[in-house]
């Protein structure tokens, strides 16, 4: 079932024949929904409950810097200045004014969670029309494409013709695989060999030769 709109956008008034005024383009449905949105939004944006424009205007940095304060501690830091006439007194925080503030955000808050559901959702409904559309008119292409190869047929070779002039590059495109590069050659690394010990005199032997025996004759 197809969701009901409310307040539907105006139909525009049909031309008048007699007129001498010239003709307007068409303007579709999708523009009248589209115009519908605008002007609610444009409605919202201006009810919306902005700052004071007399505050000290922040950097973003400096905003995302101080918005990672827990919303506990803002309202404890309120707690603390209407219990202390110290700090009242230094008027660092405005204590109705901060309260104010934790309703804004609480109120709030779920609004924009649905504000950014719906933009989520948007996309979702553009692009998916987007992607079936497309699907279609490749498919097209590839058959207009095939019939093409009859050289005879010129309205099908003029639709081949303007189909892949205007597909220019940005039809799907197989991803090219590159390999990846071959590991550069190990130059081995000479293991060193220590050099010989220098020759010296060879070791006499301290062990005296045994004494011969009375009576060799040797």
């Amino acid at each position: 079932m197809s969701p009901v709109i409310l307040t539907p956008p105006p139909v525009p008034p049909p031309a008048d024949p007699s007129s001498e005024a010239p003709p307007t383009l068409t303007v579709t449905y999708y523009q009248q929904l589209a115009a519908h949105f605008f002007s609610v939004l444009d409605e919202i944006t201006a009810a919306l409950p902005r700052p004071d424009s007399t505050q000290q205007v922040r950097t973003p940095g400096f905003i995302r810097t101080y918005l990672n304060i827990p919303l506990v501690f803002l309202g404890s830091s309120i707690d603390a200045v209407e219990q202390l006439p110290e700090l009242q007194a230094v008027k660092k925080v405005d204590p109705l004014e901060g309260r104010d503030t934790l309703q804004l955000i609480e109120a709030f808050r779920p609004l924009r969670n649905r504000v950014a559901a719906f933009e989520l959702d948007l996309d979702n409904v553009l692009d998916a029309r987007q992607v079936t559309l497309a699907v279609g008119a490749l498919d097209t292409y590839d058959l207009v494409k095939s019939f093409a190869r009859d050289r005879t047929n010129a309205p099908v070779a003029a639709a081949y013709a303007t189909l892949k002039r205007d597909l220019g590059r940005s039809g799907p495109r197989t991803k090219k695989v590159v390999a990846p590069p071959a590991p550069a050659p190990t130059t081995p690394v000479p293991i060193p060999v220590p050099a010989p010990a220098p020759a010296g005199p060879s070791p006499v032997s301290t062990t005296a030769a045994p004494a011969k025996p009375e009576g060799w004759q040797g």
